[in-house]
């Protein structure tokens, strides 16, 4: 099985609430255990088994005071899923979530992966990731504009072409199918730049939206989604516990200028399919 070890200062987070997780671990897991340094350098090794009907006697040993790390492994329990092995695309999975670790955690903590550090420090570095890969099919890199903006938030937005699309976090939680969160933020953007549409345009927000492309990592107090895959996030914006206001040099990034003209020259093309279809008519 593989390994996912984290070394270094974690954020505490009210909203994790262990009771379930454990819950979790006792539905789909055999056999686990969870080793922690959080108190006087002294790490704590319970064995959990026969879904956690068994807990062995904790192993407790001494070790450097300038260590501080937390680490949790387990062994799926494949019989209970008439399975004798764990997929690759099972396995593929768990490696992107390490990924996703990686880049939500930020510097205070490393990630490795069966021994090898990853080298993403920040979600820059993650956001950067998607980005490359995307640029390898156009002739011109986009221009992407990161910023964080507080201790809760961290935003990157992008040109999307003509598709609207979203990678975002709450919690370290990859919410897949976006939420109140990435609303909050595409909001702002898209708003901001209608201010600069032809008002007799028959150009709305939501085209504006199709334009880009956005990256969100934010902490969110006790967030709420829509079920338990947690794709949505559903919490009101006024329930964040913080804000996020888009700041003017995001306005005026490269990223923004180019959603605005993109926009400006499709617009352009609409009116002239027009005039041609009016005149064969």
């Amino acid at each position: 099985m593989e390994e996912v070890r984290m070394q270094g200062n974690l954020v505490n987070d009210e909203s994790l609430n262990v009771k379930r997780m454990l819950l979790l671990l006792k539905r789909n897991f055999k056999t686990f255990y969870c080793s922690a340094n959080a108190f006087k350098a002294i790490p704590i090794r319970p064995v959990f088994s026969n879904n956690m009907g068994t807990k062995s006697e904790p192993v407790i040993s001494k070790c450097k005071e300038s260590e501080n790390w937390s680490k949790v492994s387990f062994k799926p329990d494949l019989a209970k899923f008439n399975m004798t092995y764990v997929e690759d695309d099972v396995v593929a999975l768990m490696k992107k979530r390490v990924f996703d670790l990686a880049g939500c955690v930020g510097k205070s903590v490393k990630v490795e992966l069966n021994g090898t550090q990853f080298p993403i420090k920040s979600f820059t570095d993650y956001d950067n990731l998607y980005l490359e890969s995307a640029a390898k099919s156009k002739p011109d890199k986009p221009g992407s504009y990161h910023v964080k903006v507080n201790d809760r938030w961290e935003i990157c937005m992008n040109l999307s072409d003509r598709q609207f699309q979203q990678v975002s976090f709450v919690n370290s939680i990859a919410t897949t199918k976006d939420g109140t969160h990435v609303d909050y933020i595409t909001n702002q953007i898209t708003n901001h730049i209608m201010n600069f549409v032809d008002k007799n345009a028959n150009i709305k927000a939501h085209n504006v939206k199709n334009y880009l492309w956005v990256f969100v990592n934010a902490l969110i107090d006790n967030p709420t989604f829509d079920s338990q895959t947690k794709e949505i996030l559903t919490v009101r914006e006024s329930s964040f516990g913080s804000k996020c206001e888009v700041s003017q040099d995001v306005y005026e990034s490269n990223s923004c200028l180019r959603v605005h003209e993109s926009r400006r020259s499709r617009r352009g093309l609409i009116i002239r399919k027009q005039k041609k279809q009016k005149k064969r008519s």
